[in-house]
């Protein structure tokens, strides 16, 4: 099983993005599990270094998905 984060701030985009990895994960004999972030400040917080996949938007209020990889990078290289 493969542990994913999603980070970004729009709902549906969100539920976007987990039908594709959903629909993925059916045709590919894949598991996925999924963890939602609306915030960047949320994810910094509460990260763990046991994703193996981060899909993060670019354009967030306060704090831009470069700048949240960039923190992510110190984290955990």
């Amino acid at each position: 099983m493969l542990r994913v984060a999603i980070v970004e701030d729009n709902a549906e985009d969100q539920t976007l993005l987990e039908n594709l990895l959903n629909r993925y994960a059916s045709e590919n004999k894949e598991q996925f599990q999924i963890s939602f972030y609306a915030r960047p400040y949320d994810f910094l917080e509460h990260y763990s270094d046991g994703f193996d996949l981060v899909f993060m938007d670019i354009e967030m209020p306060g704090m831009n998905g470069m700048e949240t990889a960039a923190d992510l990078r110190n984290l955990d290289a």
